[in-house]
């Protein structure tokens, strides 16, 4: 029978835990704790995957990945902000499109270049935090506001982006871009010719 201590935890009195299971659970917070690192010589921890390297870009390359990541940052803010005051089902469907083709759009530029040095993108415009047309208003002119001048960085980066996996991006962001604006403008429609 293994030796035991008394336990740490509360519990019917004279409750007991094996000696080993202590020493198990420290070696498991070792591990976890990363005592033992991964492709460390001696630690007994297997060797890691090399690393993937980033791919290389200029400063004007890195400026304008910079740029791209604020833009994308900004109209999923906008979209996440929809979705908790939005009244209407319409921009409520088309701000749960928003965010989940920003969050895969910001997950393929944290992948393509992972800089944590870089900062998001400033606050978005403001919004009311009424629930009304008024903020259904706001928040598609402010969609449509970002789209748009993600569509022309997208498209500067296309003609002069020096890393070929950046204007790739860009290319493959621009599709996604002109069909959430294309949308945008669609429930705008309704929304300006009721107020005339």
């Amino acid at each position: 029978m293994p030796r035991t201590l008394p336990s740490r935890r509360s519990g019917p009195a004279g409750s007991r835990v094996p000696r080993f299971s202590r020493n198990l659970v420290a070696a498991g917070l070792l591990l976890l704790g990363g005592a033992a690192r991964a492709g460390d010589p001696g630690s007994g921890a297997p060797p890691s995957a090399p690393a993937v390297a980033a791919p290389q870009f200029s400063e004007s390359d890195r400026a304008r990945w910079r740029a791209l990541r604020e833009a994308n940052d900004r109209i999923g803010r906008l979209a996440a902000r929809a979705l908790r005051f939005t009244p209407t089902p319409d921009v409520l469907i088309l701000a749960h499109q928003l965010r989940d083709d920003h969050a895969r759009m910001a997950g393929e530029i944290d992948r393509m270049t992972p800089d944590p040095r870089s900062a998001t993108g400033g606050r978005p415009p403001p919004l009311e935090g009424s629930v009304s047309e008024e903020f259904d208003r706001q928040f598609l002119a402010g969609v449509a506001e970002e789209s748009e001048q993600a569509l022309e960085l997208c498209a500067e980066i296309v003609r002069a982006a020096e890393a070929p996996v950046l204007r790739a991006f860009a290319t493959d962001a621009v599709v996604t871009l002109d069909r959430n604006l294309q949308r945008v403008r669609e429930l705008q429609k309704p929304q300006t010719s009721s107020t005339k």
